[in-house]
């Protein structure tokens, strides 16, 4: 048996439809609706529809999964090569200031030994 949902006009539940029979029941209210063959096309192309619309929601929401977790990758590589950058501007800023203290010992024992001549 092919069945397909469409929503009760009484009780706005949903409808069973029974294609080989060409009869509409609601389970709620007991209402049943027999339906016109030519109206048959119109309510399987508004199901496909229904069906086409309901992938294009769910292709949309697996892009924006897709682009955030891209989003989330970016920020992450961000923050590592920020990281690295200020550690090497760090470090580098060390190595001036180690030559510096190096220089002035160097300047500080010229001066105790007159080492230069």
């Amino acid at each position: 048996m092919n069945i397909i949902h469409l929503k009760c006009q009484n009780c706005s539940a949903d409808l069973d439809i029974d294609m080989e029979h060409f009869i509409a029941f609601c389970p709620y209210c007991g209402q049943k609706l027999l339906f016109d063959v030519d109206q048959i096309g119109n309510i399987l192309l508004e199901k496909e529809k229904t069906n086409h619309e309901k992938e294009r929601t769910k292709q949309q929401e697996l892009k924006y999964e897709h682009d955030l977790k891209i989003k989330n990758m970016n920020r992450d590589v961000l923050k590592g090569i920020n990281k690295w950058y200020w550690k090497s501007i760090r470090y580098s800023i060390y190595f001036v200031l180690g030559m510096l203290a190096f220089l002035f010992i160097l300047l500080l024992l010229d001066k105790l030994f007159h080492i230069s001549g």
